[in-house]
């Protein structure tokens, strides 16, 4: 396949306006595949195999993985497959006894270890006692809340001490050897550390809570470097928690909030992640802790769905041609898109590739409504894999450029594999609202681009976005293209607002099939939900309390008078949920309950209250 076949600017950088289908998919970047879900155990209760709230897991060298069940006091053995084989535990203070045991860790003659309240039990593979050290204090072998346990290739044994914010080492019989770390956000200090790991150059990777960061230190506590901030982008973090290595020199951090597994480097170099919030294959709800094994498989604690999960082990993907061709864009339709050919070489197959597990440019799935087949597009002789993608979505994650990578990854026999192709992207610059900007809601902005130039563009159409691109709506199309427009900013609270342009270069004659150039503001802020009218008379929408909601939606609002009035519900998609009439409650506020018959299911929700030609919307979350 031609990688270096140009790219007309009537075919730059195009955009689609509703997309309100689109979900954002995890990424996986180019280079470094998730790996492949193999299977899972557990449900929730207090029988063999059965969880309550798990919390962390082990592996030894046999290949058999420990979890700690911290709610049923007790530790659960398995094989590597799920099959159940002892536990041993119960409710206590006593040898072998437990009060909410958090984490757990083997060594390499197979024994374990526990963290247990404010001590460490040590036992045999087969749950027989050994021994025991710890107290609750603040002084060498003491400890204020212990969470995590690491072991490395010299026997020595790594406590992370929570409320004490330092790692403590000890010999594998308990004799304390050296400790480090204090309160703060510097480097070798700790705000609430959680987790530890060591590598098998004997290195430590601690992963430091509530300054969500990893921190790496040599085995005698000598700071090595960091990564990690607040948020849900590549490598940053919502409270990491479990950590583990594997012999391959990958670190896995169990992104708790974030309801992901993400990989790095042993210096932090971030590879890929995987997971979203929600009970299925692969996904995770706070995720706790993760281990792997010898042959590179990986197990993850999924706390809440009260599971283990197991992945295969990651690999290097293999390289297959690929021909991406866009071409035109309808703003009025999710029903176009962009085109692209796979061929992987001989002995794999185009018919071996897993469709559903293709991403281009990292996050855009293949479209599940659009036709795939198997043809020879480039005459050569070797089958394709015709696939095609949202064409907005992906015109969203392209940067400018002459010679921009369109990268494709998926599976193709069970194996990862990338692809990429080149073309000519044009952006316009978008220079208003500025990055980290406060709007405030019912207020008018003026929305400001720049054309690029050598383009020819007398129309322009402007999307907006509340949730950092993930989903758009069309504001306005068919506008002159005068460098900017005066946008009332909506009634919804947001801090992750975005607005995109697209200049028309050609259209046809209903104005839908656009070819243009594609620009796209900066994060802003949008601050409050303001209420049209005055005193308690006056048309407003709280939105909903709590928010995010673990089952109906609460909804307070106000009405200006008695005159028509409806409040719905919709799902991410735009469909309506349910529509209630609600002019009979009266003038003044008012607090209704939504989705209580529908039994809504974990995602995100749009609330719009509507009356005499106003309407005002807010966003809810919903948990399980």
């Amino acid at each position: 396949m031609d990688s270096r076949k140009p790219f007309s600017p009537a075919g730059t950088a195009v955009l689609a306006g509703l997309l309100l289908g689109f979900s954002a998919i995890l990424p996986a970047p180019v280079g470094a595949q998730p790996p492949i879900y193999i299977t899972q155990w557990g449900s929730y209760g207090s029988g063999d195999g059965q969880f309550i709230n798990p919390t962390g897991v082990t592996t030894d060298p046999a290949g058999d993985v420990y979890v700690m069940d911290g709610s049923n006091q007790r530790v659960q053995k398995f094989t590597g497959t799920g099959t159940y084989l002892a536990k041993w535990g119960s409710y206590g203070s006593g040898n072998g006894e437990f009060m909410y045991p958090l984490d757990l860790a083997t060594d390499a003659a197979g024994d374990v270890y526990v963290v247990d309240y404010d001590r460490i039990q040590k036992f045999t593979s087969t749950g027989t006692y050994l021994t025991q050290w710890g107290s609750p204090g603040r002084g060498d072998s003491q400890f204020d809340f212990p969470t995590g346990v690491a072991t490395d290739a010299a026997g020595n044994v790594y406590v992370v001490d929570q409320y004490n914010f330092r790692i403590q080492k000890f010999t594998d019989t308990g004799s304390y050897l050296t400790q480090w770390g204090a309160f703060g956000t510097g480097n070798g200090e700790f705000n609430r550390p959680a987790a530890v790991a060591t590598d098998a150059a004997g290195n430590l990777y601690v992963s430091d809570m509530e300054n969500n960061r990893i921190q790496k230190f040599t085995s005698t506590g000598a700071y090595l470097t960091q990564w990690g901030s607040l948020g849900t982008g590549n490598g940053q973090f919502k409270t990491p928690y479990g950590v583990a290595t594997d012999a391959a020199g990958h670190v896995f951090v169990a992104d708790l909030q974030n309801h992901r597994i993400q990989v790095f480097t042993t210096t932090g170099d971030y590879l890929t992640q995987w997971g979203s919030f929600g009970s299925g294959n692969g996904q995770f709800n706070l995720p706790t802790g993760v281990a792997t094994d010898a042959g590179g498989n990986i197990y993850v604690v999924d706390q809440f769905n009260h599971r283990i999960q197991k992945f295969g082990a990651l690999s290097a993907p293999i390289t297959i041609g690929f021909d991406f061709t866009p071409n035109t864009l309808d703003l009025n339709s999710r029903g176009l898109w962009v085109t692209g050919f796979l061929e992987p070489t001989s002995p794999l197959s185009a018919g071996d590739i897993d469709v559903a597990s293709i991403r281009l440019n990292e996050v855009v799935p293949v479209d599940p409504a659009a036709p795939t087949a198997l043809g020879d597009n480039d005459g050569n002789g070797i089958p394709d894999l015709m696939v095609k993608f949202n064409r907005a979505a992906v015109e969203l994650t392209l940067p400018e450029g002459d010679n921009v990578a369109v990268n494709v990854t998926g599976y193709v026999d069970h194996q990862p594999f990338v692809g990429t192709d080149h073309i000519r992207v044009r952006h316009v610059t978008v220079s208003a609202p500025a990055m980290a900007s406060h709007l405030t809601a019912g207020s008018v902005t003026q929305v400001r681009w720049q054309t690029p130039s050598g383009i020819r563009a007398e129309s322009a159409a402007l999307l907006q976005s509340f949730d950092d691109g993930t989903t758009w709506s069309l504001i306005v199309r068919g506008q002159p293209n005068t460098g900017s427009y005066d946008w009332m900013v909506p009634n919804v609270q947001t801090d992750r607002g975005k607005l995109a342009v697209v200049l028309a270069e050609s259209s046809d004659e209903s104005g839908n099939l656009v070819d243009g150039v594609l620009g796209v503001s900066e994060a802003f802020s949008i601050d409050g939900l303001v209420g049209v009218g005055d005193g308690g008379r006056q048309f407003a929408l709280r939105g909903v309390a709590p928010n995010p909601a673990q089952h109906e939606l609460r909804v307070s609002f106000s009405l200006r008078n008695s005159s028509a009035a409806t409040l719905a519900l919709f799902d991410i998609s735009g469909r309506q949920l349910e529509a209630r009439r609600v002019e009979g409650m009266g003038p003044g506020w008012h607090t209704v309950a939504l989705g209580a018959r529908s039994n809504l299911s974990a995602g995100l929700y749009i609330i719009r209250l509507s009356q005499a030609g106003r309407s005002l919307a807010t966003r809810a979350a919903v948990i399980r």
